[in-house]
């Protein structure tokens, strides 16, 4: 098991005549925490939402990398692509999705 590119050593026990491994428990934790923690938490999601509306809106009004119109037809284009994928339930369930939009969402880590 690798864990930010290191091996880790695998830590497996028998316990009631099952081999368990606590290094994927271990792993398992650690994303359900981190779930609970950044993905359930509204405030972090509403903080980072606003934040890159902000950024897009002030970019689009001094016209430093785009104009306003790029940013109306960007946000109509996202919004329509995340209303068509149910606010990205559907991506969450397919991740071999053909989606432009969620694919690029991807590539720069905005939807994982």
């Amino acid at each position: 098991m690798n864990l930010y590119n290191i091996r880790s050593q695998r830590y497996e026990y028998n316990i009631f005549g099952k081999d368990i491994n606590l290094g994927k428990a271990a792993a398992l934790f650690r994303n359900m925490t981190v779930a609970i923690n950044l993905g359930l938490n509204i405030a972090v999601a509403g903080t980072g939402f606003f934040t890159a509306v902000y950024s897009h809106l002030i970019n689009g009004l001094t016209g430093s990398r785009y104009g306003f119109k790029e940013v109306n037809q960007a946000g109509v284009e996202v919004m329509w692509h995340m209303l068509e994928n149910g606010m990205g339930a559907r991506y969450i369930g397919d991740k071999l999705t053909k989606d432009k939009v969620m694919l690029i969402m991807e590539l720069y880590n905005v939807a994982d």
